[in-house]
């Protein structure tokens, strides 16, 4: 082949590749064209209608089918998506579309809407927990069915799968003297953690990785066990590198795109594996009764013990239960640890000089004091009167504010008629119905309600005695009693947030172990504050290098729960002389 003749095919490539490039480039900004025009009208109509009940959220403008807005949606910076949003769709508006996966989802960012679907008990999300199962733990989709059971048939006398499992929740994870069993074991292996660290009397550390290790090791073993991290001597390192892929697996990126994420997954289930094979030799295959004992080193709680029952009256191979139970494990220690690492830095936070306000108790003796009154005697904890201290509570519930990402999903089996206004009363001396608006939505409809836009919106956060929603205030959720006086404490309180504040989810999926991760938050952040003094030395970012910022947050995709600090606080720890 002559030169010319290979420039000229070259040159030919060339112009093909240009040609297909400018098309698809056409394509797509004609796509987007269509869709901004399509959005202008729609909008014009769901916000000039004053009232209807067949309102659709208008479709946010994208350029590539079925990919949609996900590429602006799966930003890796936190709350990106909803600022840039937020500063050109008004917040008024309660609701948007948008393409997720091939999916139109409306996004519901309204207070009635919100109050409906946290309280309806039919809407569930089945597609979303076949999706973290089989995509997030790697579960086969017939495993996942397995599990579920959604659309097996169910032996007479026998209950489906969900309902079965729900029980289980329900028996073990909801019932207050279950709990109080699982959190007392939890602060008996924390405090024999505490006991074991820092053998002299004082050093510097890294306030988040330090917490981030005794919480891990004190929440697995009361769930599932001591012989669990005899087994698995580094099952914190392969937990957390699983805890920060999880979301890239559950948004279904493809496994090309995500190798190293798929094999640290797969990586953290051979351990679990490991571990479910030692406990059946070591038990000859026997699991203790749940109504038996309250704990036993091999399998570790009641609930844990009812869950490997079900396992097997399921069939579901070892490979499945062992990623259901790293499943478990998320759920116990993802969120509840930096949870309870946003709220001792910001306690401590509050102690630095310069944060100090004149002639004003800080957070921090405001906290010591009711942990105080939360101590026995002997100097044990009183579990029921630590978790109803009212500011601690309130801090908690501002950690929960400020840094949780959740997206609160559902699907729609039916046609729907979402509120988005509270319906007026009535006019006197009128039976007539008021006008009311309403979204709605096609049965099979998706659908979710993110906590950023709710947990931030100034119509219900802005008050004038307090700091801007954007601002962490501790004491954000307490009311003066009705006949206050100077020593009565504060009251705790969500009520005036109904609808807007909703870290934990809502209705029939609402989070099972929300009562445990109060109670194991709280009561980590006792332990450690009663064990040791802290000087604060200053904040490091996430290389380490030191910084004169408070942590921020470290990047993720969002629906990632309790967000993780991008940083740390350095500080001084010494042990507490008893009595002092």
């Amino acid at each position: 082949m002559s030169a010319s003749t290979t420039y000229s095919t070259a040159f030919t490539v060339l112009n093909v590749l240009s040609i297909a490039l400018l098309s698809a480039l056409l394509l797509f900004a004609g796509i987007y064209l269509f869709s901004y025009i399509k959005f202008q009208l729609d909008f014009h109509k769901f916000n000039a209608a004053s009232d209807g009940t067949n309102l659709r959220a208008p479709h946010l403008p994208f350029a590539i089918p079925w990919v949609g807005n996900a590429p602006s949606f799966l930003s890796m910076t936190p709350h990106k998506f909803w600022s840039e949003l937020f500063s050109w769709y008004p917040r008024s508006a309660g609701a948007c579309s948008i393409t997720l996966g091939g999916n139109p989802t409306a996004v519901i960012f309204n207070a009635p809407a919100s109050q409906y679907l946290l309280r309806d008990r039919k809407l569930g999300r089945d597609q979303f927990n076949v999706q973290i199962t089989s995509q997030g733990l790697g579960l086969s989709l017939a495993e996942s069915e397995l599990y579920y059971q959604h659309h097996t048939p169910v032996k007479q006398g026998e209950l489906p799968g969900h309902v079965e499992n729900d029980k289980i929740h329900v028996e073990y994870m909801l019932k207050t003297e279950r709990v109080n069993e699982m959190t007392a074991e939890f602060v008996h292996s924390l405090r024999q953690q505490v006991s074991q660290e820092l053998k002299d009397t004082s050093g510097e550390i890294s306030l988040n990785k330090w917490l981030r290790r005794i919480m891990f090791h004190a929440s697995t073993t009361a769930l599932l066990g001591s012989k669990i991290l005899e087994v698995i001597p580094d099952l914190e390192h392969l937990f957390f590198q699983f805890d920060q892929d999880m979301l890239s697996m559950f948004f279904g990126l493809p496994k090309f795109m995500i190798p190293k994420q798929v094999a640290n997954r797969d990586k953290a289930v051979n351990a679990y594996i490991k571990w479910h094979e030692t406990v059946a030799k070591e038990s000859d295959g026997k699991i203790v009764d749940p109504e038996g004992v309250a704990w036993e080193p091999l399998y570790g709680s009641r609930l844990n013990r009812a869950r490997q029952l079900g396992y097997r009256k399921k069939n579901l191979p070892v490979r499945a239960a062992s990623g259901l139970d790293l499943g478990m494990t998320f759920g116990i220690s993802s969120n509840a640890i930096p949870a309870a690492g946003w709220m001792l830095m910001h306690i401590l936070d509050s102690t630095r000089p310069e944060n100090k306000v004149k002639g004003e108790p800080t957070l921090y003796e405001h906290i010591m004091s009711e942990l105080a009154d939360s101590q026995n005697p002997d100097g044990t904890l009183n579990i029921p009167t630590l978790i109803n201290q009212p500011i601690l509570l309130s801090t908690l519930h501002e950690v929960l504010r400020i840094y949780v990402d959740t997206l609160v999903s559902r699907q729609v089996p039916t046609d729907l008629s979402l509120p988005l206004s509270h319906a007026p009363s009535p006019t006197p001396g009128s039976q007539k119905e008021q006008p009311q608006r309403s979204l709605f939505l096609k049965a099979g409809s998706l659908m979710m309600m993110p906590t950023y836009p709710a947990h931030t919106n100034p119509d219900t956060w802005q008050n004038p005695d307090q700091p801007p929603p954007n601002i962490f205030f501790p004491y954000r959720f307490l009311t003066a009693p009705p006949t206050a006086t100077a020593s009565d404490k504060p009251i705790f309180t969500t009520a005036p947030y109904n609808g807007m504040f909703f870290p934990f989810g809502g209705g029939k999926t609402i989070c099972p172990g929300r009562v445990f991760a109060k109670q194991e938050i709280i009561a980590s952040v006792a332990v450690v504050l009663l064990a040791f003094e802290f000087d604060v030395l200053g904040y490091v970012d996430g290389k380490g290098k030191a910084t004169g910022r408070f942590p921020g947050l470290r990047d993720t995709l969002p629906g990632s729960a309790v967000m993780v600090a991008s940083g740390d606080v350095r500080v001084n720890v010494k042990r507490r002389v008893p009595n002092e």
